[in-house]
């Protein structure tokens, strides 16, 4: 008999958690994610598809600078976004894998200057 008490103030304990979380009185996050003034801090996050496959990712590059890649269904690369120091770029992928044309814009001791890249072409525009 008082097993059943048990369970029956453990199960009352977790249905309380649950509908804390779910009116988001109580927040679960993340291991290593942290909140301040309502803003989730991580250092990356992966988006994954229904198959667990990870299709998008954020995070923070060797740098110290903010990273995305954008991945088709099966976990391919097909876009990256960076940033820089000097500037930031834009590199888009074909079905192969194999980068396409890409952009960098960036600020150097000659000025602000735009390089459309396409394999090993590159083309520098300067504004």
């Amino acid at each position: 008999m008082k097993s059943y008490k048990v369970l029956f103030g453990v199960t009352i304990i977790n249905v309380g958690l649950v509908a804390a979380a779910w009116f988001g009185i109580v927040g679960a996050q993340p291991s290593g994610a942290q909140s301040r003034d309502g803003v989730l801090e991580a250092s990356g996050f992966d988006l994954v598809n229904d198959e667990g496959t990870v299709v998008a990712q954020l995070y923070v590059g060797d740098d110290g600078t903010g990273q995305i890649r954008l991945r088709d269904a099966s976990g391919e690369v097909r876009v990256k976004i960076g940033a820089s120091p000097d500037g930031a770029g834009l590199i888009l992928f074909n079905g192969q894998g194999e980068p396409v044309p890409g952009v960098w814009a960036v600020t150097d001791e000659q000025g602000a200057k735009i390089t459309l890249v396409n394999g090993e072409t590159r083309k520098v525009l300067k504004p």
